[in-house]
């Protein structure tokens, strides 16, 4: 029997019709799941930020609650011997008042003696399946320590330095992309780009820039779109901050000093019987029990003396390279004591303390080789530091100069001098963080000058005058910090080579460098650009296209190293005042 030809059309219309209802049911089916998923998920996430939120908001009342109860610590002058108790006991009463978990970790205590007390604390809120921890430190060292530049006045940045921290200026901030390269002298300045911040940047009294060779002020109020231009790459967060700490007082610090030594040994009992007239220790091995008095002394490479006591040197002690000292109490070098001498046929010749023409006729110390004191060392007097490994602290009332290889002993020492220092070729990459900190102003210069990668040191520059760095000839890395009265960076970027007059003059290829002439004859007008003429002058070829040079090749660099308020060296001067700073913040 034939189907009619329209009961078999409508009978495919029904089975479409069935198909693609199901399909719809299947589809509304799917939908309907992942509605129900996202509407799960929606109210996981949600759950999730109101745990976070909450979280938040237990670890904000803490920490306020915290930052309360050590003010008010600070504001009742707590004894140093209660300071490390005080805070733990603020730590466990803080753990009693909120929900939180506090965990902390005493990384250095030495309140005991004349150095500071650092603690590590985490701080855990737990909401739901979230935990919220902060991390912080509790110090009593100075806000100074934990900053990569810190200067109550100007901070003028010359050129291309690269700063890798926070900076607080009181006054005022100039940017330059010119750099001096030779102290006080507009003459001599290379083009190069402005320099680069990453960080922070309290916003100073007033923001100055140079641009086509004119300085200028930038208008009120200061944003961080109008500084924008006058930053290479990195442009620093603009924010509002002060400073609690006032300078250290260096030269009372070191007078200090100066007075428990002299109680100590000017006014001591020292039988002069046992004095030893000195002379040069040559190929010996020496070791004095006990107190022990010297006119001089000099040791010589491969010679050690190791003092079970105190020692006094009261004229010259130098100490050459590959030499020993080991002191198990203090030392006192008394430089300067009797600048007179007797010469033959002359008379008496006596030499001014301050005149370097004078070498020889005055006291003077120069240490070198390895120096090793149980507590500290007092210079009266001028000293020099060169390719030594120390372990101690330095005071002293005369000029320092710090050179070539300074190694310390764990965590750093600290060098203390009411005059002025000079740091040059320094290298100090391996051990701990030299601390020198000055009354008089302080240059860093000639450091690892013209080579092509940068030499690292590990350095706290402080100085209640001003401080002077430059990268041009000169490359190296600080891992560290700065403070200064007023602080000048200059610094380029990429390679530069020096050619001295009384080396014979000579060229590099144009094509990569600019030159710049200086010091000698011919240095201004068409005869500077007399290529035999150098001859007769210095010349300074800095690389080309300085705008396309990264950041990274700055032949300056400030990396401020949290190690400094982590581990402080030996010898840094404690504050009146306990800080906390925050250092970490993690969900987990």
């Amino acid at each position: 029997m034939m189907l009619n030809k329209g009961n078999r059309e409508s009978g495919y219309v029904l089975v479409s019709v069935l198909m693609i209802f199901l399909f719809l049911t299947l589809l509304s089916t799917v939908l309907m799941a992942k509605v129900l998923q996202s509407n799960k998920f929606v109210a996981v996430a949600e759950n999730n930020i109101e745990e976070k939120v909450a979280a938040e908001n237990i670890i904000k009342e803490a920490t306020a609650w915290l930052e309360k109860e050590i003010q008010g610590l600070n504001d009742s002058s707590v004894h140093r011997s209660s300071v490390v108790q005080e805070i733990e006991d603020t730590l466990n009463e803080l753990k009693t008042k909120y929900p939180v978990e506090v965990n902390d970790n005493m990384i250095s205590n030495d309140l005991s003696g004349s150095g500071n007390a650092v603690m590590n604390v985490t701080i855990t809120a737990s909401e739901g399946d979230t935990k919220y921890t902060t991390e912080y430190t509790i110090s009593t060292l100075a806000e100074v320590f934990k900053y990569a530049s810190v200067t109550p006045g100007n901070l003028s940045l010359n050129g291309a330095s690269y700063i890798k921290g926070d900076l607080y200026v009181g006054d005022e901030f100039h940017s330059s992309n010119k750099s001096n390269f030779i102290r006080s002298s507009d003459d001599y300045a290379a083009e190069t780009s402005y320099p680069t911040i990453d960080g922070t940047l309290t916003i100073p009294n007033a923001f100055k820039y140079t641009k086509e060779n004119t300085q200028h002020t930038l208008t009120n109020p200061i944003t961080q779109e109008g500084i924008a231009p006058y930053f290479y790459k990195e442009v620093p967060q603009l924010v509002e901050r002060e400073l609690d700490d006032e300078p250290f007082d260096v030269e009372q610090l070191v007078t200090e000093a100066k007075s428990r030594f002299d109680n100590e040994f000017l006014d001591g009992d020292y039988d002069t019987e046992v004095l030893e007239i000195g002379g040069a220790i040559i190929n010996q091995h020496i070791v004095k029990e006990g107190d022990t008095l010297y006119d001089t002394l000099q040791i010589n490479s491969g010679s050690s003396v190791t003092v079970k006591g105190d020692l006094f040197v009261n004229n010259d002690l130098i100490m050459k390279s590959g030499s020993e000292l080991t002191v198990h109490g203090d030392i006192y070098v008394n430089n300067y004591a009797d600048p007179c001498i007797v010469l033959p046929l002359i008379g008496q010749v006596c030499g001014d303390a301050d005149d370097s023409d004078d070498e020889g006729l005055i006291s003077r110390t120069e240490l070198s080789g390895d120096l090793t004191v149980n507590s500290t060392i007092f210079i009266n007097g001028a000293f020099e530091m060169k390719n030594l490994n120390l372990d101690g602290v330095v005071y002293s009332n005369g000029e320092a100069t710090i050179s070539e290889s300074i190694t310390m002993a764990g965590n750093g020492s600290t060098v203390i001098t009411n005059d002025k220092a000079t740091v040059e070729d320094l290298d100090n990459s391996s051990g701990g963080t030299l601390v020198l900190m000055t009354e008089g102003e302080l240059k860093v210069q000639n450091n690892n000058s013209f080579q092509d990668n940068p030499r690292e040191m590990n350095a706290f520059f402080y100085t209640n005058s001003d401080l002077e760095i430059y990268g041009v000839w000169s490359n190296m890395k600080i891992n560290g910090g700065l403070y200064g009265q007023n602080i000048t960076l200059n610094a380029v970027k990429g390679k530069v080579k020096g050619v001295k007059k009384d080396e014979g003059g000579g060229t590099y290829n144009q094509s990569d460098y600019d030159r710049y002439a200086y010091d000698g004859l011919f240095d201004e007008g068409f005869l500077d650009t007399v290529d035999f003429l150098d001859l007769f002058k210095d010349v300074v070829y800095v690389e080309k296209n300085q705008d396309s040079i990264d950041y990274t090749k700055s032949r300056l660099q400030i990396d401020y190293n949290e190690q400094l308020m982590l581990s402080p060296p030996k010898g840094i001067p404690m504050v009146n005042n306990i800080s906390l700073k925050k250092i970490d913040e993690r969900f987990e």
